[in-house]
């Protein structure tokens, strides 16, 4: 079955592409490594599977909402294979992106094994996007993730570190010039700004 995309680029503008929501997947829940049930569609050959990563003070001891409700409903209905990250090594809500990033590569490696697919895409909202990028930094030569898709990720840096001190040390890797915010590109992987979000403009 022909995979079906999960994006279409709009424009290309310093380097980073700026793409437009198609989605472009029922509800096959899968159990997950470190006990995380939250995947599904696993058998699916509709598109490259999806990992979804949560943003900054969200999951599990976070006071945000995690923002996926309306991604799971649209991955979903397309039948697209996807997990929504929980991290359990390290700090869910608040951990630094350095440590999410060790997180992410046994999280990665259990999803193309499980899928039987050699490449994935990562979808990062806010911080989840500096986790991404860090986790992709980490080994250059890495080539097992397709697309980074970065969903509203603060990749200069937030004002939010300078009027909020709190979910740390999460908070610190907002800042400006931190390592987070200067991790190396990944040539292997393209790097996108998603504009809009099923018809909701993000603030990037």
């Amino acid at each position: 079955m022909e995979q079906k995309p999960l994006f279409t680029v709009l424009s290309k503008s310093t380097g980073v592409i700026v793409v437009s929501l198609l989605f472009v997947p029922n509800g096959l829940s899968f159990s997950y490594a470190n006990g995380q049930p939250d995947c599904y569609n696993l058998e699916s050959k509709n598109a490259l599977p999806a990992l979804l990563i949560h943003g900054w003070n969200e999951g599990s001891g976070g006071s945000l909402p995690i923002h996926w409700d309306k991604w799971k409903e649209k991955l979903n209905q397309d039948e697209i294979p996807f997990c929504i990250v929980s991290f359990e090594q390290s700090n869910d809500a608040c951990g630094s992106a350095s440590d999410h990033a060790k997180e992410l590569s046994h999280i990665v490696q259990n999803l193309t094994n499980s899928t039987k697919q050699d490449r994935i895409n990562l979808i990062g909202y806010s911080k989840g996007g500096l986790d991404a990028r860090v986790y992709l930094a980490s080994d250059l030569a890495n080539n097992n993730v397709a697309n980074l898709i970065m969903v509203g990720t603060p990749n200069a840096g937030s004002w939010l570190v300078y009027s909020i001190n709190e979910c740390d040390p999460g908070i610190k890797d907002l800042k400006p010039g931190t390592p987070a915010t200067l991790a190396a590109e990944n040539t292997h992987t393209i790097l996108l700004l998603l504009e809009r979000v099923l018809g909701q403009v993000m603030d990037l």
